[in-house]
């Protein structure tokens, strides 16, 4: 793919692009009522997850930098994990949350982890499986699909 890209020009575009996410995500936040510390609403972790992700976009974009070695600017496993989160989002609730993590996982865990075939779908079974006991049974959040 295409190589030889300044190091350091492609940290300044990427810690651009995750400040104007983390923007993004604090603007929509706040669009939902924050809540309390002793009872969070909807918003609360939206933005908190949105200033943590601007603060490191603000280190990455003052960053010294050391060492530069050129990068690959389009890898293939960081291409495969994207087009596995697309298509996970269009399944999320056609199918339902807890079958697209398992498809999603089993996905990830076969193409970029180099599990074999039935490993990476008991991987992904069991990683929907603590995703639904986490989200559905502990915490008693609605998850489409249910």
């Amino acid at each position: 793919m295409l190589k030889n890209i300044n190091p350091r020009a492609g940290e300044l575009c990427i810690a651009a692009v995750l400040l104007a996410l983390a923007g993004f995500v604090i603007f929509e936040g706040t669009k939902m009522p924050i809540g309390t510390w002793a009872l969070p609403g909807p918003g609360y972790f939206p933005i908190a997850l949105g200033i943590i992700l601007a603060v490191v976009s603000v280190a990455l974009l003052f960053r010294r930098p050391d060492g530069e070695q050129p990068v690959e600017l389009f890898h293939t496993d960081g291409l495969m994990t994207i087009a596995a989160v697309a298509i996970a989002a269009l399944l999320f609730e056609r199918i339902g949350a807890i079958p697209a993590f398992a498809i999603f996982l089993s996905a990830l865990f076969y193409l970029l982890g180099r599990a074999r075939w039935w490993s990476a779908l008991a991987m992904g079974i069991a990683g929907a499986g603590l995703t639904w006991l986490l989200f559905v049974y502990l915490l008693q959040l609605q998850l489409p699909g249910y």
